[in-house]
């Protein structure tokens, strides 16, 4: 069960995560991904949430970040959906987190473990680096 686990997330990282290929299934499963968009290693993003992300053209999203859309509560009774976007030229990477409800704007990054406040923007030409 493990070897066969091992397997299939080794074909996926190799295939699927560093291609074009993951632009055109985000785009299958709802979400606005431009295919100008640069995205590598992206995780945590279902389905269910493709809908809510907007990434626009010359985005560099890579290093594992994540990108959830959505949040549940500490009793985890109520659910909550936000749209998030990365406009034009900007970073997410390297296990940075935007939350939902974020807005990347134009020439932003966030990086090296730095979170993003829920549903704030990051400014135009601002870099949020945690660590």
């Amino acid at each position: 069960s493990n070897l066969c686990m091992y397997a299939s997330n080794t074909f996926v990282d190799f295939f699927y995560r560093s291609t074009i290929v993951q632009n055109l299934w985000l785009k299958s499963l709802g979400a606005n991904i431009s295919l100008r968009a640069n995205l590598s290693y992206m995780r945590q993003l279902s389905g269910a949430q493709a809908d809510l992300l907007t990434i626009d053209d010359d985005v560099f999203v890579a290093g594992g970040p994540s990108v959830p859309c959505m949040v549940q509560a500490e009793d985890k009774a109520t659910v909550t959906f936000m749209h998030t976007e990365c406009q034009a030229r900007t970073f997410l990477g390297h296990a940075g987190m935007a939350l939902p409800g974020t807005k990347l704007e134009t020439g932003s990054a966030v990086a090296d473990f730095a979170c993003t406040q829920f549903g704030d923007p990051v400014k135009a030409g601002t870099c949020c680096v945690g660590v």
